[in-house]
This record gives structure tokens, C-alpha cells and sequence, in this order.
């Protein structure tokens, strides 16, 4: 069995897997270590596997990583995103299904200043989801909703998603998140456009909510303030050439942590969950960047990437639909992981 047949036999393994559940980290390196055995011999796969996640794992950029998950968990731990969920209700919340808009725009708010999935949909969870179900909003639409649009923070920047794939792809950090800024808006729009039509067709899906004065909306912008800042010093910074993309997050990190201990909003209880759910998700973000970096190490001793790379060339596919495959891919994949 020649190199090739091994490669493409072990990427079938890989989805294989994937598919039966196995965490992607341990199935990618179990393949890779395992293919670069049969390659090379126990000793060498020993040595390459351990050479890169060394390389991996040591690499200043991805210093970066753990840096802007730790300002999402504690702009998190410190309810600044209940002030930005109070603020917007009271712009948004006389909107049919108001309290849904509300927190799809508090989520694209909120990820302007964590970047991260997770700690979206966790805190909007815990601040939204009680108010939805005092009002009787459909429990089927508001979690929809609300799982969706905290998918929003990993479009908005300082998004973790573009830090991994400026650094995989050395792409310009700051480029990518301008990029991000329109497209997350946008997204942020069309969700909130169809919970409204949905609650016009059906009201009883989501009522509206109170009017409030002008007044009353203007006095609580000044709860949106440290959000506006925190983005500003990051994104702003980066993007005027102030930080570079590592600097930037080691200055949002500690600019958050000020503000928030300014605003006498977390303790060191709050500071201590911020450090181990960073250490959590860190950590499993890094096991996977290892793994995947030993594949693809694996996978150019094959020449596997060479033959894919020369029968799509032969075929004459126009890029546009390659580049279309590869979204169907993706939705495929986001069904399984």
C-alpha cells in the first residue's frame, strides 16, 4: 500500500469518527498519529507528533488565543452584558417579539466584545430567557433565536474564529475583522426582521413590549459605554496600528479587567471563574490546533492535499463553485460537530 491509498484511507477513517461522535481533537490526532506509524515507524511518528504540538503549542501569535477568551469570560463574569440587554429594550423591546430583537442585537453587541459563541449564548441565556418565558414568549422560537444569534460573536470583531484563521492563514487579524463588521450587522438585521414578521403573522408568538420615552432611552445609553470602549481600544487599536493582533489582546484583556473592577462589577470569585473557564477552553482549543497541525503534517507526507489539489485543476471547476462546495461542506460538518 503505497503513501497515497494510506492518506486517503485515514481521511475516511477521520470522518468516520467524526461521525460517530468521537471529540474531533482525539479523532484527528489518533489519525494522524496512526497514519504517520504506518508511514514512518513507531519512533519517527513519535518524534514528528511531539515536534509539532511542541511548535504548535509555542507558537507568540497563539498567545493571543487564550488572552481575548479570557476578556470575553470576564466582560461575562462582570453583567456588562445585562446593562447592554436592559439599554436595547428599551430602544427595541416596543417591536413585535421586542424582547427576541432585543437580544439578538445584545448578542451582536455583546460578541463586539468577546468573540466567543459560548459566552454569548451563556450569558444572554441567563438574562434573556427568564424574561421570555414571564411573558410568555413561544419557547420554540426564542431558543432558536437565541441560539442563532449568538453565533453573531464569532462574526463581530475581536472574533476568536478570525484570530485562528488569520493565524492559519496569515491573514492580515485586522483586515478580517473589519471584514467581519458589515456581514455581522447584517446578519444581526435579517434575524431581527424575521422574528418581526413572524410575531406580526402570529402575535402570539411574541408580544410587544412597553413604549418607553425618549427620556428613558437616552438616559440608559450610558450602560452601553464600556462596551463602545472595549471595542474601540481593541479593534480601533489594532486596526490604526497601535497593537499588533497579540498586544491587542493582551491590552483588551487588561482594560477589561480595569473597567470591570472599576465599575466595582466582578470580585475575585468572578476573576477566579473567568481563569478556569479561559484554562477550559484554551485548552481545547489547543489540543485541536495540535491535532490538526499533525495532520496536516501527516497529510503533505502523503501527497494526499497534491492529488486533490491536481484532480480539481484537471476538472476545470469553476472557483465559484468550488468555493460553493466548500460552504456545503461546511453546513454537512456543522450538522456532525
Amino acid at each position: 500500500m503505497d503513501f497515497t491509498q494510506i492518506g486517503m484511507l485515514s481521511f475516511g477513517l477521520l470522518i468516520v469518527l467524526v461521525i460517530m461522535g468521537v471529540h474531533i481533537a482525539w479523532a484527528t490526532a489518533l489519525v494522524a498519529f496512526g497514519g504517520l506509524w504506518a508511514l514512518f515507524g513507531l519512533e519517527q511518528a513519535a518524534t514528528q507528533f511531539f515536534t509539532t504540538a511542541f511548535n504548535t503549542g509555542s507558537e507568540f501569535l497563539f498567545a493571543s488565543i487564550p488572552l481575548f477568551i479570557f476578556m470575553g469570560q470576564v466582560v461575562s463574569q462582570s453583567k456588562i452584558g445585562e446593562d447592554l440587554f436592559a439599554s436595547m429594550y428599551r430602544f427595541l423591546g416596543h417591536l413585535p417579539g421586542g424582547l427576541l430583537v432585543t437580544t439578538i442585537g445584545a448578542c451582536a453587541g455583546f460578541g463586539a466584545v468577546t468573540g466567543v459563541s459560548s459566552a454569548a449564548v451563556g450569558t444572554m441565556s441567563r438574562i434573556a430567557l427568564p424574561e421570555l418565558r414571564r411573558y410568555q414568549y413561544d419557547m420554540t422560537l426564542s431558543t432558536g433565536s437565541l441560539a442563532s444569534a449568538a453565533t453573531i460573536a464569532i462574526m463581530i470583531p475581536p472574533s476568536l474564529l478570525m484570530v485562528l484563521y488569520g493565524l492559519w492563514t496569515e491573514t492580515s487579524i485586522g483586515k478580517l475583522f473589519l471584514a467581519g463588521i458589515v456581514p455581522g450587522i447584517l446578519t444581526a438585521i435579517v434575524f431581527s426582521l424575521y422574528v418581526v414578521a413572524r410575531c406580526v403573522s402570529n402575535p402570539t408568538l411574541g408580544p410587544k413590549g412597553p413604549v418607553f420615552t425618549w427620556r428613558e432611552k437616552i438616559s440608559s445609553l450610558y450602560k452601553v459605554i464600556p462596551i463602545i470602549l472595549i471595542f474601540t481600544v481593541v479593534v480601533v487599536g489594532m486596526y490604526v496600528g497601535l497593537f499588533t493582533p497579540g498586544e491587542a489582546a493582551a491590552v483588551g484583556a487588561a482594560f477589561t479587567t480595569f473597567v470591570a473592577l472599576a465599575m466595582r462589577r466582578i470580585g475575585w470569585g468572578d476573576l477566579r471563574i473567568a481563569v478556569e473557564s479561559t484554562v477550559k477552553l484554551s485548552a481545547m482549543i489547543f489540543c485541536v490546533l495540535i491535532a490538526a497541525s499533525v495532520l496536516a503534517r501527516f497529510l503533505v507526507a502523503t501527497q494526499v492535499t497534491t492529488l486533490v489539489i491536481d484532480a480539481i485543476q484537471s476538472f476545470g471547476i469553476n472557483r465559484y463553485l468550488v468555493l460553493f462546495l466548500i460552504c456545503v461542506m461546511y453546513l454537512i460538518l456543522g450538522c456532525l460537530l
